[in-house]
């Protein structure tokens, strides 16, 4: 693992936000279908997922990769 990537706690949390915002998928569409329109519904959860991911894209879009690279999930050596 290189230096960089042994202390990267956003790292270590993304896949837990995820895990997170995944499994209240059920619970949050349960309790509030009944009450919004199914696209407005969506529309506010896809919303609210993106606002928990940005921390990640902003430290994605500023980390020290070469710009052809920014796709590359690890730092593996052809990225």
């Amino acid at each position: 693992m290189a230096p960089a990537m042994q202390d990267n706690g956003w790292l270590r949390a993304m896949p837990w936000v995820f895990v997170l915002i995944w499994s209240t998928g059920f619970i949050v569409a349960r309790y509030g279908m009944p009450h919004a329109p199914p696209m407005s519904f969506l529309a506010l959860r896809y919303a609210l997922s993106i606002l928990c991911f940005l921390p990640w894209i902003v430290v994605a879009a500023s980390s020290g990769r070469p710009a052809g690279c920014r796709h590359c999930t690890s730092r593996s050596p052809a990225c």
